[in-house]
């Protein structure tokens, strides 16, 4: 996995060839979709810091679910669409946009 930290919070990660099989392998064999496959391998990663939200996805509108994560690495919120990890799956640049949560919503949506 290749990751880019920026110094805005925002980071980029692509996954490895070996990455993508196994999610594809996931799919295959679990009949898991790829964006929760995206994030097993994304949670389950050593090199990041991310926490699932609670409730992790809700709706971006009408077509797309987005995903609640919060990296304690640079103390952001994330929320990457659906279609987002589904093109990291595929093997494309994943670009995760933080944003800054408070400390109220940090420990109502998160369990730290």
């Amino acid at each position: 996995m290749n990751i880019k930290y920026f110094k805005n919070g925002n980071i980029n990660i692509k996954l490895d060839r070996d990455e993508i099989e196994t999610i594809n392998e996931n799919i295959k064999r679990w009949n898991t979709a790829a964006e929760l496959a995206t994030l097993d391998i994304i949670f389950n990663s050593a090199e990041l810091d991310f926490i699932p939200a609670v409730d992790i996805y809700g709706s971006a509108g009408n077509f797309h679910a987005e995903f609640f994560m919060y990296n304690a690495k640079t103390g952001r919120e994330y929320n990457p669409l659906d279609i987002d990890l589904i093109n990291a799956a595929s093997g494309a640049t994943l670009k995760l946009y933080g944003h800054e949560i408070s400390e109220e919503a940090l420990l109502e949506n998160y369990d730290i």
